[in-house]
């Protein structure tokens, strides 16, 4: 067992690799409902677990962020400085799922030509969801998402060793033969490439935190605030807790 289990990681995990920074959020605290959930968003590289001072950028701390209940009440969540992190909380009153939000469409055109990409206009996405007193009822839980996004096929309950399917979201439609980086707790990752019908699977090895990483370019030049981009670059991160 032991030995099938060290040749599974060896063909389908790697050492990550070093990707360009991005925002990704953690959810942390009680599952219960009344308990208050800690939101934190972090800038940096989830798989190396470098988390940069925000203060030190501040053109990344501009975002829009919110909770979806599972009846569908919106709760918009208001930041502060934490440690190395962007930092809210919530209090859920109702059982069942809670998906919750990053937004960062608003983010300024850049320059990152140092970066090979030329100017560029970045949008950046983060979801994640938690589970209130183990009760996965999501009726209404995705009712307000961003426009890129990554949810469960079937159940929010993400248990290690089980084959879970995922779908792909992008402006409302699955998006086809994607590749998506998936980042376990440890920092190993592996490439998988979403079906014809925008689904892909994981069997996560480990529990903990992992981060599933997406990045597409429009390459079509325009102007936001009057400031003219060659390609719009989307990324999107999302974290999803993997128990036993």
């Amino acid at each position: 067992m032991k030995k099938a289990l060290i040749a599974l990681i060896a063909i389908f995990y790697l050492p990550a690799l070093s990707f360009a920074h991005s925002l990704w959020m953690e959810v942390s605290g009680a599952t219960k409902v009344g308990q208050k959930q800690i939101v934190k968003v972090y800038f940096g590289e989830y798989s190396e677990k470098l988390k940069e001072d925000f203060n030190k950028y501040a053109y990344m701390k501009p975002f829009r962020a919110w909770v979806v209940a599972s009846d569908g009440n919106v709760i918009d969540l208001q930041f502060i400085s934490g440690d190395n992190c962007m930092m809210a909380e919530f209090i859920p009153t109702k059982k069942g799922v809670y998906t919750v939000w990053l937004d960062q469409s608003e983010r300024p055109v850049s320059d990152l030509s140092k970066h090979g990409l030329g100017i560029v206009k970045p949008n950046t996405y983060c979801n994640s969801i938690v589970i209130i007193d183990n009760d996965l009822t999501e009726k209404k839980s995705w009712s307000k998402t961003s426009e890129m996004y990554i949810k469960p096929l079937h159940s929010a309950s993400l248990k290690q060793e089980e084959n879970i399917g995922f779908l792909l979201m992008f402006q409302g439609k699955p998006q086809v033969k994607q590749t998506i980086t998936i980042v376990a707790p440890n920092g190993w990752s592996k490439e998988v490439t979403t079906n014809e019908y925008g689904e892909f699977y994981l069997e996560p090895l480990w529990t903990g935190n992992y981060v599933l990483e997406y990045s597409y370019s429009n390459k079509t030049p325009g102007e936001y605030q009057s400031v003219k981009y060659e390609q719009i670059r989307y990324k999107l991160s999302t974290t999803l807790k993997v128990t036993e």
